[in-house]
């Protein structure tokens, strides 16, 4: 049967949706990956999902920074420390304890970085 294609758009769009709603859970980065960036001439970002990237700087530090929403619509980041003495694992606890702030409508928290 003909079925037009803004139906399979929709169909498509739909299962695209169904995808990255069930992988949005799965972390993006791997360690490794965080490990092997290398410099470039510009500063660059590995991202991770929920806000969540790392910058990685031509000098080669790398820093693991936030962004969200704020409740009044502005866009805001969140340093939240250096690679590797901030772990993958570490930052995704961080990010998820801001995204947690931010959802019960409160501002997102600030927390020392990792020394």
């Amino acid at each position: 049967s003909y079925r037009s294609s803004s139906a399979i758009g929709g169909e498509i769009l739909a299962a695209l949706k169904k995808r990255f709603d069930t992988t949005w859970n799965e972390s993006l980065l791997r360690d490794l990956q965080c490990r092997s960036a290398k410099p470039c001439a510009a500063v660059y970002r590995l991202r991770d999902g929920g806000g969540l990237f790392l910058q990685v700087r031509p000098t080669g530090l790398k820093y693991w920074q936030f962004r969200y929403t704020k409740p009044e619509g502005r866009e805001s980041s969140i340093q939240i420390g250096p690679y590797p003495r901030v772990t993958l694992e570490q930052a995704r606890t961080v990010r998820n304890s801001h995204q947690a702030a931010i959802a019960r409508g409160g501002r997102s928290v600030c927390t020392p970085q990792a020394r």
